[in-house]
């Protein structure tokens, strides 16, 4: 794996997740399979709809939150059946992983009648996705900027045969290690083997620690041949 990203690339978006506060680690298979590591700023963003009163009632109890970045009053079509927009309060969060423990909070401040939050039900990894409208797997060029990764989808999320990237697969086999004629969760691991391509690596040396230190220094050097 490589994490010195150049200006711009082409490759299958792999896997999205967060790392520090207001960051996405981005992991790209080029085209010619290297697995680089990006880094992309990402600040989420929900949305409280309520009665004008309630909802800039809502604005005093909760704007020194230390989750929230900014706020603002935004105009937005906060229900699927509305005819027209109506003024809601667009939250920007420091971390994603934040969004559920301030969402339960601003219900919990409306009595769970009073307020409605939205943009608030998909995890991290999957609001990144549909900010930037792409999909596991995709097809695409990143450029690296200074406000953060710009993408260029060359896929179609409508395609049923697509081309994947080149994966490596890894199979590993636990054996418990049974004091009794039937094994139970007080058992320890016996061995560990681990299957790549054809290449079989058995660990059944040391004790239970050791061998998954060993497992860990393992998965890591077939993951940079």
């Amino acid at each position: 794996m490589q994490s010195s990203p150049s200006a711009k690339m082409r490759g299958w978006i792999f896997d999205v997740y967060p790392t520090e506060i207001g960051e996405m680690a981005v992991w790209i298979i080029s085209e010619d399979g290297l697995r680089i590591r990006l880094t992309d700023k990402f600040q989420p963003k929900i949305y409280v709809s309520g009665t004008k009163i309630d909802v800039e009632k809502l604005v005093g109890r909760i704007y020194s939150n230390p989750d929230i970045a900014d706020w603002k009053f935004v105009y937005k079509f906060a229900n699927p059946t509305d005819a027209e927009k109506s003024r809601v309060l667009e939250i920007t969060l420091k971390d994603c992983r934040r969004v559920s423990t301030l969402t339960n909070q601003i219900l919990k401040l409306g009595d769970y009648l009073r307020y409605e939050v939205h943009n608030c039900d998909l995890h991290g990894d999957r609001t990144y996705f549909f900010i930037h409208d792409l999909f596991p797997l995709a097809f695409l060029e990143v450029e690296t900027t200074k406000s953060g990764l710009k993408y260029t989808l060359l896929d179609s999320v409508e395609r049923i045969n697509y081309t994947i990237p080149p994966l490596r697969t890894m199979q590993q086999k636990i054996e418990i290690a049974k004091t009794g004629k039937i094994s139970n969760l007080q058992d320890p691991i016996g061995s560990i083997i681990v299957d790549q391509e054809g290449q079989q690596i058995i660990i059944d040396s040391g004790n239970e620690a050791e061998k998954l230190l060993q497992l860990r220094r393992v998965v890591k050097e077939l993951d940079q041949t």
